[in-house]
């Protein structure tokens, strides 16, 4: 594994200046999506099995977002997939990129006995006041998110977890370990 994480590593560090150019305008040094690159790898050795250009188109698509890829920030994860690496923006990349566009993205599980009040369309709104404790053991019912900037409506959108649900079976990574849909410990599957 030293060898295969070496060889990455340099790739990676030959690309610096372009990473650069692209990561200009978020502030992200280009040294940051290298050593996350170089974190993703070592989390997920499978990712060493990937051909060196899709690691690198990767790297190239997280830096173009000025998003990190170490699996822990949530902005984004490499995933492998047949021995091609593949960037995927994570549940914390869309609100970090709205966040440069103005917008501010608010988004939240709504668990059996919270109070969740909502209504979609021009005059949307969502309430959901979360019960505190026994969280793991209270089913998931609906998941909820909503964009919103100075002067313009708010967008409101509401799931159901069965409709939730219908989307990881259509999920080609849902079946992988790795995948945050199967982080049922950590933050990636809420």
């Amino acid at each position: 594994m030293g060898t295969q994480i070496a060889l990455v590593e340099k790739a990676l560090h030959s690309q610096l200046p372009a990473f650069a150019d692209v990561l200009r305008p978020t502030g992200v040094p280009a040294e940051r999506i290298v050593r996350t690159m170089l974190v993703s790898c070592e989390r997920n050795p499978r990712l060493l099995e990937c051909s060196l250009q899709s690691l690198l188109s990767s790297a190239m698509t997280a830096a173009v977002l000025g998003l990190e890829v170490d699996g822990v920030t949530g902005q984004g994860f490499v995933i492998p997939y047949s021995g091609v690496a593949t960037f995927q923006i994570g549940y914390k990349g869309y609100p970090t990129l709205a966040a440069r566009g103005g917008l501010t993205i608010n988004s939240g599980v709504v668990r059996e006995r919270d109070f969740f009040e909502f209504e979609e369309g021009s005059e949307g709104f969502v309430k959901h006041r979360r019960q505190l404790g026994d969280e793991k053991s209270r089913r998931i019912v609906a998941a909820w998110a909503t964009a919103s900037a100075l002067g313009r409506p708010p967008i409101v959108a509401i799931m159901s977890y069965d409709q939730v649900l219908e989307i990881k079976a259509r999920s080609k990574g849902a079946t992988k370990p790795e995948s945050p849909w199967n982080d049922a410990l950590g933050p990636g599957h809420e």
